[in-house]
């Protein structure tokens, strides 16, 4: 068995070069087949373990990329900012010029043999193994900036203004995990656009076949965003593990459960021409992951009442609210509120679901168990 390992950026970064190479590892392979792919969180990396017959071809990878980033871009609306747009000098032709030097790479495992050593200082390891560097897209990077650096002279650590740097490779593989293993919505209000980009990350030892219940999930969360592609006004942050996860069907989200899983969501918004990450939240999504598995064993039409609402967010962001809070904290009088408003909007003649006598009951027994 071969073991590699993620190179110790910066967390979110770092989760999204570990879906990457389990992409490419898994490409191909049926599910019984990617169990051989084991993923252990190791602290600031990630340990990846695979059978030394498996080779990533990057340039197959390379062209993924290209193909998932074009269809996100017609979806989102990407064109003037997004993930590859102009930030600062950068503009999305010279990113992937960049990240096509990648794809002539042949072992990985030249690259990502050795443990990430420790250190106190925000420097990218991408500089141990590459000379070709080019500044981190804020989307895959979100909460670098200006980072320690120690004083010469002193030895003190004082604030040092530079650029987060990364290689082809990295972020070949961390766009791959970006653009499969992520949920991304776009608001837009008066003043700004943003866009709200989410990540799930594993806390327990896993193989590819359970990380790869994400790539269903996300298929199926990518055609309701395509049914309301754009929100009006802003989402409230604690809305957002609702939105990405109610499409799940009952065994996807049950599964997805049993990784312990983190949830990130962050959100990038554009005033003018300037980018900036405007909100960084992470929630236990197990109770979530759990009440909608739990909901929809019962009856999977339980989605329609949460999608009519979502289709009418604007009007409806109270009762998304109530829910999503009530399923990650367990509060079954939120539940209530929920239940409570959806009446309300029927009366009003918005056109929602009420959820049935037996989705209700289902509900309170888990709110109880």
């Amino acid at each position: 068995m071969m073991k590699i390992y993620t190179p110790g950026h910066p967390s979110i970064l770092e989760t999204y070069i570990m879906y990457g190479i389990i992409s490419a590892l898994s490409r191909n392979l049926m599910p019984d087949e990617q169990k051989q792919i084991r993923v252990s969180a190791k602290g600031l990396f990630y340990e990846i373990e695979y059978s030394e017959e498996l080779q990533i071809d990057c340039s197959s990878l390379y062209d993924s990329v290209l193909k998932a980033y074009n269809s996100v871009r017609d979806v989102e609306k990407f064109q003037g900012v997004g993930l590859l747009g102009p930030l600062g000098f950068q503009n999305e032709e010279k990113v992937i010029e960049f990240v096509s030097q990648a794809a002539t790479v042949k072992d990985i495992s030249e690259v990502y043999s050795l443990v990430p050593r420790e250190s106190s200082e925000r420097e990218s390891p991408c500089k141990l193994h590459e000379r070709r560097l080019r500044t981190a897209q804020i989307p895959i990077a979100p909460m670098l900036g200006k980072y320690y650096s120690k004083h010469e002279a002193s030895g003190v650590s004082i604030p040092k203004a530079m650029q987060y740097k990364i290689c082809p490779l990295c972020l070949l593989f961390a766009l791959e995990g970006l653009l499969k293993y992520s949920t991304i919505f776009q608001v837009l209000s008066e003043r700004s656009t943003s866009w709200i980009y989410s990540q799930l990350k594993p806390s327990i030892t896993c193989g590819a076949d359970e990380l790869n219940y994400l790539l269903i999930q996300n298929r199926l969360s990518k055609k309701a965003v395509a049914r309301r592609a754009k929100f009006m006004n802003e989402i409230p942050e604690i809305v957002v593990p609702l939105l990405v996860f109610y499409v799940a069907d009952s065994h996807v989200a049950m599964e997805l459960s049993k990784l312990e899983p983190e949830f990130i969501s962050y959100r990038l918004e554009v005033a003018g021409k300037a980018p900036a990450i405007r909100s960084y939240n992470t929630y236990n999504v197990k109770p979530l992951l759990e009440f909608i598995s739990t909901i929809k064993s019962t009856n999977p039409e339980f989605e329609s009442t949460i999608d009519a609402l979502r289709i009418n967010i604007d009007r409806c962001i109270d009762a998304l609210t109530f829910l999503s809070i009530s399923a990650l904290v367990r509060d079954i009088d939120k539940f209530y509120n929920f239940l409570r408003l959806c009446s309300t909007y029927y009366g009003q003649k918005i056109k929602v679901r009420i959820p049935s006598e037996e989705e209700i009951h289902t509900a309170i027994k888990w709110f109880y168990k």
